[in-house]
């Protein structure tokens, strides 16, 4: 068998484990979407070693699983959200505004490099645009993965350790395989299959890693990102939280407020 093809069979043994090791450990029920994405990967991963690579049939099934996978990437990022922040109800509503946030500005980065870039696809027309679309939702996706992680690291917020380790492994899965993307599409032969190996064993540490760290997060430990505080400053920070938490919270409910106002 080819290095090639042994490399595919690691990567979705690795997806099985995980996804048999969340549904063992009965992390589907904290983390739903995080299993059905597994799931959708594990069929496209599946699909994918059964058919022979730069065929119609493997581009067929890249177009037609990739956008599913984007969407659920989305609804991932919203659960992690309204995990992560839980006790802050206004911040958690940030789920739902990355939700459509991202949707809409990877429509407008589409749109752009669309017109920027139309005569320059080298791919198949259905496919150049399907991977425009996807990277472009990747992009606005690691946006708010940053924002994310920049509230868990500069606020004294406590967190369930396997939610801790799902946003570390998710971050590294979704915004390395999104960067080495683009190195797996250039022209360079080289190049390609050094992206290819590096997803490869990117993708294959953190199946592994989710299959082996991530638990219900109901009656678990938890943790803080950032460290030791003095008394004084950590409850500054902490009326620094609720006050963006009230911000948010109100900012939410007006725009409910309003969407009713109409609809009447």
């Amino acid at each position: 068998m080819s290095p090639h093809g042994i490399a595919l069979i690691l990567t979705v043994s690795a997806n099985a484990f995980a996804v048999l090791g969340l549904l063992a450990r009965k992390a589907h029920k904290t983390f739903p979407l995080l299993v059905a994405y597994l799931v959708v990967l594990l069929v496209q991963n599946t699909l994918g070693t059964l058919l022979p690579p730069y065929t119609k049939m493997y581009e067929w099934l890249y177009n037609v699983t990739e956008p599913i996978i984007i969407l659920a990437s989305i609804f991932v990022v919203r659960e992690l959200y309204r995990a992560a922040f839980a006790g802050y109800p206004g911040i958690s509503s940030l789920a739902r505004w990355s939700t459509y946030a991202a949707a809409l500005l990877a429509i407008l980065l589409c749109a752009v490099m669309i017109l920027a870039t139309r005569a320059n696809i080298v791919h198949d027309f259905v496919t150049g645009y399907v991977v425009l679309w996807e990277r472009c939702v990747a992009f606005s996706l690691a946006v708010f993965i940053s924002l994310m992680i920049f509230l868990l690291s500069r606020y004294p917020i406590d967190v369930p350790f396997s939610l801790a380790a799902n946003i570390v492994i998710f971050t590294i899965f979704f915004c390395g395989t999104f960067a080495l993307s683009f190195a797996s599409g250039s022209r360079n032969i080289k190049l390609e299959w050094f992206a290819f190996y590096a997803i490869v064993t990117l993708t294959t540490a953190c199946y592994l890693a989710w299959g082996i760290s991530v638990r219900p997060i109901l009656a678990e430990r938890t943790m803080r990102v950032r460290g030791k505080l003095g008394q004084e400053d950590e409850q500054h920070l902490l009326t620094q939280l609720s006050a963006l938490n009230r911000v948010l919270g109100k900012s939410s409910r007006g725009s409910v407020r309003g969407k009713i106002n109409r609809e009447g």
